[in-house]
């Protein structure tokens, strides 16, 4: 079966019961024998550039989380959010509540993790290191 690409150049394209057909760089791909072609670079122009898709905010919901527990499973990354109360020692005789769960997969919590990264990155360079220790960013509270 011979078909041909966007530019004209003919394709071959074989069943591997069916013969060769006189072909110059045979690539065998999943039972089919195709002809190569050396890549061309087609600019993009306005028109054929992928459109950002619209997005639909109308059931967005916000919550606060100081705390995140992260487990996974050989398809996905779950990612539990939630509050403590205690998070400065114990202050409320509340436990702590997990109330959002993300399911994602590998590459997608990747993506995630490239993007906070660089967002926590451009953070730090315009505003300083953030402190992880909390007993280091409390202030000593003056005595009187």
């Amino acid at each position: 079966m011979v078909s041909k690409s966007c530019d004209g150049e003919a394709i071959c394209l074989r069943r591997p019961e069916q013969p060769y057909q006189n072909c110059k760089n045979k690539l065998l791909f999943r039972g089919l024998l195709r002809l190569t072609l050396p890549p061309t670079e087609i600019p993009m122009s306005e028109t054929t550039k992928p459109a950002t898709p619209p997005i639909d905010q109308t059931q967005l919901k916000v919550s606060y989380a100081n705390v995140c527990r992260i487990a996974q499973t050989p398809n996905e990354v779950i990612v539990d959010f939630g509050l403590n109360p205690n998070f400065f020692g114990p202050i409320l005789d509340e436990p702590l509540k997990l109330d959002n769960r993300v399911i994602m997969s590998h590459d997608a919590a990747k993506r995630l993790w490239l993007h906070l990264t660089a967002t926590l990155q451009n953070y730090e360079s315009k505003y300083g290191t953030i402190e992880l220790d909390v007993t280091k960013r409390l202030k000593p509270q003056a005595t009187s």
